[in-house]
C-alpha cells in the first residue's frame, strides 16, 4: 500500500491543443502547491462485475484472495491474459449530427432529467421532437442505461496503477473476477483499475497482487463518493459539430486558484 489517493477524477476534455494546455497548467499549479499529481489520457475503459463470492443466504461477500493471488501468478506467469476477454473499449465516435437540442438533452439526462415529460417542460419543446431526438441519441450510443452494483456491501475503493504492460494486461484479465471494478488503459497501454471491494477487501487485494514481479502502486480511496461536475452543452458549435476552447475563462478561473 502506498498510502491514501484523496481524489480521482475522469475529465473529458475536449481534444484541442488550448484546453491540453489548460489541463497541464492547472496540473502543473496543484504539483506546486506539493501535492503529487498523475495525469493519464485513457485510451480504452469498461466495467466488470462478478457475483461469484457473494453469498445470498449471509448478505456478504467471502472473497477467496490466497486463491485469487494463486490465479493472478498463474495467468502472469503463462501469459493467459489474452485468453480472457477484455472489458475495454475505445470510445465509439458518434456519426450523428448534434445540434442544440441534442446537448441540452444530454444535460437534461445528467441532472436525472430523464422522462419525456419533464425533458419537454425543463426544454419548452414538443413531444415528438424530444420522442425523435431521444431516440436518435439512444440509437448512437449517447445515451445508455447502466445498472451498477458498487452499494451492495462494497464499502472500501482500491486504485491501482501500473505502468508494466504485461502486468497491467494480467490484472485486467484477473480483476474480472473482483466484485466490481473498472479498467482503463492510457494511449501506452498502462493500467488504472479502481476495485470497490467488501470491509477489509484492500488488504487481501494488494496481498494478492504482491504476488507481480513488478512495481504496482496502489492506494485507498479515503471515501467513496461517485459524483459528476457540469456539463457545458452552450460550448458545442453545432456549425463546425465541435467543442469551442474555454480558454479566456480556463485561464480567469485557474488565476483565482493561485
Amino acid at each position: 500500500m502506498s498510502g491514501y489517493w484523496h481524489f480521482l477524477a475522469t475529465l473529458s476534455v475536449p481534444d484541442n491543443i488550448e484546453n491540453i494546455q489548460n489541463l497541464e497548467r492547472g496540473c502543473d499549479m496543484v504539483r506546486g502547491w506539493g501535492v503529487e499529481t498523475s495525469l493519464l489520457e485513457i485510451a480504452s475503459s469498461g466495467v466488470s462485475t462478478c457475483f461469484d463470492y457473494y453469498s445470498v443466504e449471509t448478505g456478504g461477500w467471502n472473497v477467496p484472495w490466497a486463491l485469487m493471488s494463486v490465479q493472478l501468478k498463474r495467468i502472469h506467469d503463462d501469459g493467459l491474459a489474452p485468453v480472457a476477454p477484455r472489458i475495454d473499449r475505445p470510445a465509439a465516435k458518434s456519426r450523428l449530427e448534434l445540434d442544440e437540442l441534442d446537448m441540452k438533452i444530454v444535460d437534461c439526462i445528467r441532472r436525472g432529467v430523464t422522462s419525456i415529460a419533464e425533458i419537454r417542460k425543463a426544454l419548452r419543446v414538443g413531444q415528438q421532437r424530444v420522442v425523435d431526438r431521444l431516440k436518435a441519441l439512444r440509437d448512437e450510443g449517447l445515451i445508455v442505461t447502466t445498472w451498477e452494483a458498487h452499494n451492495i456491501g462494497l464499502v472500501e475503493s482500491e486504485v491501482l496503477a501500473v505502468q508494466d504492460p504485461k502486468a497491467g494486461e494480467s490484472i485486467s484479465a484477473w480483476a474480472q473476477r473482483l466484485p466490481r471494478c473498472i479498467v482503463s488503459f492510457d494511449t501506452s497501454r498502462r493500467l488504472v483499475l479502481l476495485a470497490d471491494l467488501p470491509q477489509g477487501g484492500t488488504y487481501g487485494f494488494s496481498t494478492a497482487i504482491a504476488v507481480l514481479p513488478h512495481c504496482v502502486n496502489s492506494g485507498l480511496l479515503n471515501y467513496k463518493v461517485y459524483g459528476q461536475w457540469g456539463f457545458p452543452a452552450e460550448m458545442w458549435d453545432s456549425g463546425r459539430q465541435r467543442w469551442l476552447s474555454s480558454t479566456d475563462k480556463m485561464n480567469q478561473w485557474l488565476s483565482t486558484l493561485r
